[in-house]
């Protein structure tokens, strides 16, 4: 009996320590930033792909963390919840309480911060209202918002910018290589002038058309054949597509007025969203 009850202890620790040894070797976990908060928190809610996290505080605020930790936003919601749930991707917040059987949904659109240094600009350089477009040359439906965006320039004057941004289109041949033509004539001052022309000869694009064109602009022939060529122009097209990923550019035009995207690209579409964001602007001012 003794022998018994001696073994019988060894063989079920040692069943436990394989057990653990086997389970430690398949998992390896390490902590994530911290995030910081000054009161306590009633609820949290992450989105399936794990980009975005959702802490409902003790107050009834909404803390919104990015995966490193940083708290992108804080939304005041007020109220009694005392829970939170989320849509898969984040676009939607659901807050509850328990205890009252009521359901509170909310939208959210995260803004795009998408870096416009350097970038080709036509109106107000301090204007409050940004309208960054990623385009393609050869894109049919980017040559129909030109004349849009123009009548957008006159109807705001000193309200608004449009900032050009490249994002060829793998199908369209000719669309990367009139990307880096424009960028050759705007180190002449010519971008603008340069881009509307590229669209009015959008179904002819070629290399013969480029040059054309700048002869047409009095552009110095030998500076643009040789920026034609320049690595630093290619490299800035690849990256106004990087950007243009960044901010989940699918198709062009992409259109972000103050970083958030415009479905409806028509002139009232523009301006309902500009309308919004002049009388949010306004209010902010008087508080």
């Amino acid at each position: 009996m003794a022998k018994r009850v001696f073994i019988l202890p060894v063989l079920v620790f040692s069943a436990l320590a394989l057990f653990a040894s086997t389970a430690m070797g398949k998992v390896a976990w390490q902590a994530l930033p911290d995030m910081k908060m000054t009161s306590g928190f009633k609820d949290i809610a992450v989105t399936l792909d794990g980009r975005w996290t959702f802490v409902l505080t003790a107050k009834g605020d909404v803390l919104i963390y990015s995966p490193d930790g940083k708290l992108e936003d804080t939304l005041e919601i007020g109220g009694s919840f005392d829970s939170i749930t989320c849509s898969t991707v984040g676009d939607k917040i659901y807050l509850g309480n328990r205890s009252e059987g009521t359901l509170q949904a909310l939208e959210l659109e995260f803004l795009k911060q998408i870096d416009t240094q350097g970038a080709p600009v036509e109106g107000a350089p301090d204007a409050p209202i940004e309208i960054v477009v990623f385009t393609d040359f050869q894109c049919p439906y980017c040559a129909a918002l030109v004349p849009v965006l123009k009548q957008v320039l006159e109807k705001y004057p000193g309200k608004v910018k449009v900032v050009f941004k490249n994002f060829p289109l793998e199908m369209h041949r000719m669309a990367a290589p009139a990307a880096i033509a424009s960028l050759a004539a705007q180190k002449q001052d010519k971008f603008w002038p340069y881009h509307d022309k590229l669209f009015e000869n959008q179904k002819e694009l070629s290399e013969q058309k480029f040059t054309e064109i700048a002869t047409e602009l009095k552009l110095d022939l030998t500076h643009f054949n040789a920026d034609l060529k320049a690595p630093e122009l290619q490299m800035k097209v690849r990256q106004d597509m990087q950007d243009g990923r960044n901010a989940e550019v699918r198709g062009t035009p992409a259109v972000f007025i103050n970083g958030k995207l415009l479905k409806d690209r028509s002139l009232k579409g523009f301006s309902d969203s500009i309308e919004k964001l002049l009388q949010a602007g306004e209010e902010q001012k008087k508080k």
